[in-house]
């Protein structure tokens, strides 16, 4: 074998080891109904009590569900994370919300609860008062068994705002970051990830024991992806939802086209508008993720039209359409 052609191999092999993993979408809800997005793998809502409407006009994206602040109310997705519940986010995840209070927390104890986990605060963001200046809430990220988090976040009743927790695993230590319209709040929180456990997650209320801390206002596109996603696809699902736009259902692989290919190229390593310009995973980012997606998943028809032999690519093959997708045509070994 040639040196040349040793390089690129020994190239390509660390591409491909650094590269992120695909970070897919599992749950996306709407609440125009309480249904999962039909081609997620996750599960539709389950509803308790009768204190919100679903499909209420003025969410950031068309409808939203409505909240009353009632005590026992809560919808619930069955995901769970660290090993508990019969969906799996792993031990690695995002969520994204988006909420909207009709009245701010009047009291540190009269808390008004996105989303927490069913059995537990493993997973936990709430709104409360801690100042005395009228129209004042706080936001804050509680963790059971590693403590919280307070941001000083002056929330004014009928403005829609964003949040997004990750949750990341390295070598059994989870960092969890707390994100804000888009910006890291903060420092992160970090724990044992053997600790972080959750059977399901509920939305608009607190914990099954706890079900007296019900939100008051309107949520709308929350979603979950099973990977802790990086601060340019925080700022892009924040953008995506600014800008009107749901976030997109993935396409049908057999829909794949050879412009995918380009649109990956061109855009690698770029934060785009979600599921636009190459970012067929739906997490905001074009990276080599996208590129895996492509090529496991398109046609053969499509492979072969951009250079690939179908259905075992050469080497040489292979190699030249890695390098030309990810831009690195001229390289050269010194």
């Amino acid at each position: 074998m040639s040196k040349s052609l040793t390089c690129l191999l020994a190239g390509l092999a660390f591409l491909i080891a650094v590269s992120p993993a695909s970070a897919d979408l599992v749950a996306y809800y709407d609440f125009e109904d309480s249904q999962n997005a039909p081609s997620l793998s996750g599960p539709d809502l389950t509803e308790t009590g009768s204190g919100h409407t679903l499909g209420v006009a003025g969410g950031i994206v068309g409808n939203a569900v409505e909240f009353t602040g009632a005590d026992g109310n809560v919808l619930t997705t069955n995901l769970g994370f660290g090993g508990g519940g019969t969906n799996q986010l792993g031990d690695n995840f995002t969520v994204s919300a988006w909420y909207n209070l009709d009245t701010v927390p009047s009291s540190p104890t009269g808390r008004f609860f996105v989303y927490e986990g069913s059995t537990d605060y493993d997973i936990s963001y709430g709104l409360r008062s801690y100042s005395d200046v009228d129209g004042f809430a706080d936001t804050q990220t509680f963790t059971n068994g590693l403590g919280s988090i307070l941001y000083a976040d002056a929330h004014t009743a009928g403005q829609w705002q964003h949040v997004a927790h990750t949750y990341e695993s390295v070598g059994g230590v989870t960092t969890i970051r707390t994100y804000i319209d888009g910006t890291e709040v903060d420092s992160p929180l970090e724990g044992s990830t053997t600790s972080l456990v959750s059977e399901a997650i509920n939305i608009g209320n607190a914990r099954n024991t706890a079900l007296t801390r019900g939100f008051d206002g309107k949520l709308d596109e929350i979603a979950f992806w099973d990977a802790a996603l990086p601060a340019e696809s925080i700022i892009s699902i924040y953008n995506t939802g600014l800008s009107g736009l749901a976030i997109p259902e993935p396409r049908d692989p057999s829909t794949y086209i050879v412009q995918d290919f380009y649109d990956i190229s061109d855009n690698l390593s770029q934060g785009v508008t979600l599921g636009t310009n190459g970012d067929l995973n739906v997490d905001g980012v074009v990276n080599f993720a996208d590129f895996r997606q492509w090529r496991d998943n398109a046609p053969a028809s499509v492979l072969a039209a951009a250079g690939f032999a179908v259905p075992e690519p050469s080497t040489v093959v292979l190699l030249g359409g890695v390098l030309a997708v990810l831009g690195l045509r001229n390289i050269r070994c010194r």
